[in-house]
This record gives C-alpha cells, structure tokens and sequence, in this order.
C-alpha cells in the first residue's frame, strides 16, 4: 500500500510559490501549512494590502505639510531657547535691530497691581522663570507664551540674530479684570553662540529625512503594493484551499 503523502517535492514547492505572495512561500510545503484555507488567507492578505496598509501610507502622504510645520515650529522653539538673553549691552556685539511685542494675557488669579509696582513678575521674566512664579502656572504659562512669541519675532526679524541686548519686560494690570499687558523689547543682535549650529545641522538633517520619507519612501511603498496586488489578483484563483488541491495543480503544471 502506498504511503499517504504529506509534503510536497522541492520542485513541487517552487511551482507552488511562482503564486503566492512572497509572505505564504515556503521551501517545502507540507500538510500543516494549509490547516488554514491558504486560498482565503490569500484574499485577506490582499484586502488588507489594498484597504488597510495602502491607505495608511496614503494618509501619512497627506501630512506631508503638517509633518513639515511640526518639524520647523520644534526647531525654531529650541533655537529660541538656545539665544542668549542679556538686560545689558554688550561691546562686542554687532547689533541688527530692536524688537518689541505687546499682548495681553488674562491670569485667571488676580495679580494685585502692588505686585506688579513690586517687580515680582518683572524678577520672573529676567531670571528666566526660575523659582518665583513656579507656584501659579496660569502665571508661568502666560510669561513664557509672550516671551517666545518675543523671540520668535527676534529670529523671523533678523534670522542671524543669536543674542538678544538690552533686553526689558514692562507690567500693566488693566483694571480688576485679571488682564495684563505685557510689553517685551530687546536688541537682536550677534555675539556668536555656539549652541545654534546644532540647530542649523539639525534642521538640514531632518528636512532631508522628510523630504526622503515623502517624496520617495512612502509614494515607493505605495507602488510596491499596488504592483503586488495586480501580480497576485491573476493568480489568486490558482491558489489551493488545501493540501489535496495544492497537489493537484502542482501535478497538473508538472505534466504541461
């Protein structure tokens, strides 16, 4: 009596994986690879190429802008933390302009205007938010918006700006309302600053990773998979259920 048989030749194998997607090849094939309908599992895999993977890559492809934006706004926040800050001038500065900005910001907890007259928030804003206003992060939060705001200004003014002189903060409570006027102004100017060619080679190393990602990473990814999709969607109704019929079309390909 012949023995039942369980696993397909080398041979055999290699007309079956001519195909199949590279993920279902196998060297040899036996039995237990098709305990699942290798035909759905196929189908499925497909679907997911072309509904699931296909259409990620296609909505990362359309953040391409606002991936764009995130990378320079975080370069230009760190390149605003980096800029020296000084309330004095400085005779070896080359000076490029002054700057100023005024906004109002509402504080949430009443600031009395005896504080204000006092020079706690003007102490806060020039020892660079240490401890002082640590204990109010309504406080906090509304100094450092105006303050970068202020240094965004300095570097969208002057770009080779690094240094920021004469730099002063005024205080005005308007009315019990909570709302307060704060006015910043300051020299951009240059003094070298080290510190910033990091930023400088950050930038070009990013702007390339996502120029790479964009305009060819991902639309390549996307090319791939369609390529597959079309290469298998002919074959896929070649593609055995199970081991029984698997024999039987590598048989049939065999006496061609």
């Amino acid at each position: 009596m012949a023995e039942k048989k369980t696993s397909l030749s080398n041979e055999e194998s290699e007309i079956l994986n001519a195909i199949l997607p590279k993920k279902f090849r196998q060297e040899i094939f036996h039995l237990t690879h098709f305990e699942s309908n290798l035909n759905r599992q196929v189908r499925e895999y497909l679907h997911e190429l072309e509904f699931v993977k296909i259409l990620n890559l296609e909505r990362d492809l359309d953040k391409k802008s606002e991936v764009k934006e995130a990378i320079l706004n975080s370069l230009e926040a760190e390149r605003c933390s980096l800029l020296k800050i000084f309330n004095v001038e400085h005779k070896d500065a080359q000076l490029l302009g002054m700057v100023d900005v005024g906004i109002v910001k509402t504080f949430t907890s009443a600031s009395s205007g005896n504080r204000l007259e006092g020079g706690v928030m003007q102490l806060a804003i020039e020892s660079a938010f240490d401890n002082v206003w640590k204990t109010n992060n309504t406080q906090m939060k509304g100094l450092n918006e105006v303050k970068l705001e202020f240094l965004n200004k300095c570097l969208k003014e002057y770009p080779e700006c690094d240094s920021i002189l004469n730099y002063q903060v005024d205080f005005r409570e308007l009315g019990s309302s909570g709302n307060v006027f704060i006015y910043m102004r300051g020299t951009a100017s240059i003094l070298g600053n080290e510190k910033l060619k990091y930023v400088a080679d950050a930038y070009d190393s990013k702007m390339a990773s996502w120029e790479l990602k964009y305009s060819k990473e991902i639309p390549n990814q996307i090319n791939e998979l369609k390529e597959e999709i079309k290469k298998y969607r002919t074959t896929i109704y070649d593609v055995p259920s199970n081991f029984k019929k698997a024999l039987k079309y590598v048989q049939l390909k065999t006496n061609i």
